[in-house]
């Protein structure tokens, strides 16, 4: 009986090392967030030619604009693609023309 006693006591102070030596051997790595949640403007619009009218989505943090319509035909949701803004500005500010160059 004592044996048997000490045996399991063995048994579950070997069991409780190996959870606790697992538990040291994990490296310890800090998880954040990969970007903030989105901060989102929405206005509604009309098209020419739709009869459906339109929600314009615009989201700050990331410069994407999009549109959301409803599909005539099945009367189901229809996102536009997504455009990014960002990109458009660049594009615009590098092929503009500059002003300022010394003539008033």
């Amino acid at each position: 009986m004592k044996s048997t006693l000490i045996c399991g006591l063995i048994v579950i102070n070997v069991l409780l090392l190996a959870v606790l030596a697992s538990r040291h051997m994990k490296p310890n790595v800090a998880e954040a967030q990969a970007r903030r949640a989105g901060e989102y403007l929405m206005m509604p619009a009309d098209f020419s030619g739709a009869r459906a009218g339109a929600v314009i989505v615009f989201d700050s943090t990331t410069g994407e604009l999009s549109a959301i319509m409803t599909d005539e035909t099945t009367g189901k949701m229809q996102g536009m693609p997504i455009i990014k803004m960002g990109d458009i500005f660049d594009r615009k500010s590098s092929t503009g023309t500059r002003r300022g160059n010394g003539a008033r």
